[in-house]
């Protein structure tokens, strides 16, 4: 498959009079620098590369009900920026970037983790064996892609106050945590890897900040989440507080919380292919299937 992150349609439409429309998305831009400077930067910083800003854009416009979807735009969007075709970099919420972990035959296969997530609703990104591109499923370099693209919808969700959308975020911590611990029981060229240089750094940082992204999570009043318990129970690993010190366990303001019912959030989005598991609203009148070449999915 061609790795070039290039933009592919195979759509099928029929009419919807309540899309998104271009004033719309344009006022929804707006809120997002008004409330949101974070995310803002980064649909800036899609301008920068081919095709960037027009994905970024129909992800936004493939909104619910006429309601215009920034928390899928800026995941899509963070996809995008830190795709190999364009600046082969996690960019992170702070404006900082980090080097993207390539695929290299030193790192396991993620898909080994399937059997112990399989009833998450996002173990697809480590099940699902019949994707034609490089994923998560196969390359731990995507796994850390998705596992900041959640990153920015809890953040974003935050910013924008419409619900958290925290619950991909916990899921991945848990993938990457015991990724971790699998490297160190039973791969160690794999583990050596992750505890040196340069690849120590991209992890360390990207589990840092969802921790720090964690801890503003939790001190919103009225959040739970059943995946809250096992991310914080993530930190007991010691493979993974080696790897990123005293932020491998579980933020002050989320200690002691129960495992609950998710926070409800807005509803699904019509184009929603960076949360899988959401079917699109039954009674919509809109169809629409993409791929981007080279993003997890």
């Amino acid at each position: 498959m061609n790795r070039a992150f290039g933009l592919c349609f195979l759509a099928l439409w029929s009419a919807w009079s309540n899309a998104c429309d271009d004033n719309q998305a344009r006022a929804a831009i707006g809120r997002l620098a008004q409330k949101s400077p974070t995310g803002y930067a980064l649909y800036q910083k899609t301008a920068q590369y081919s095709s960037a800003r027009s994905i970024f854009l129909s992800m936004l416009k493939g909104g619910y009900g006429g309601q215009c979807d920034l928390t899928t735009a800026v995941h899509e969007g963070a996809h995008i920026l830190a795709g190999p075709e364009n600046s082969n970099r996690y960019h992170l919420i702070t404006g900082e970037t980090v080097p993207r972990i390539g695929e290299e035959a030193v790192f396991f296969k993620p898909k080994e983790l399937y059997s112990k997530f399989k009833t998450f609703p996002e173990s697809n990104y480590l099940g699902d064996t019949k994707k034609d591109a490089p994923s998560s499923v196969d390359e731990f370099g995507y796994l850390l892609d998705e596992f900041n693209s959640y990153t920015w919808d809890a953040q974003v969700s935050l910013d924008l106050g419409d619900g958290i959308e925290a619950n991909g975020m916990l899921q991945f911590m848990q993938f990457v945590a015991a990724y971790i611990e699998r490297a160190a029981q039973a791969h160690p060229a794999t583990y050596n890897r992750l505890t040196t240089a340069p690849s120590r750094t991209p992890v360390a940082k990207l589990w840092t900040q969802a921790h720090d992204v964690l801890a503003k999570v939790c001190a919103r009043s009225g959040f739970s989440s059943p995946y809250l318990k096992g991310a914080c129970s993530a930190g007991q690993n010691s493979s993974l507080t080696k790897l990123v010190g005293e932020k491998a366990h579980c933020p002050a303001s989320c200690r002691g919380f129960a495992s609950g019912s998710p926070t409800p959030s807005r509803p699904p989005s019509i184009v929603d292919f960076a949360r899988p598991n959401r079917p699109a609203p039954s009674n919509s009148g809109t169809q629409f299937m993409m791929s981007i070449p080279g993003i997890s999915r």
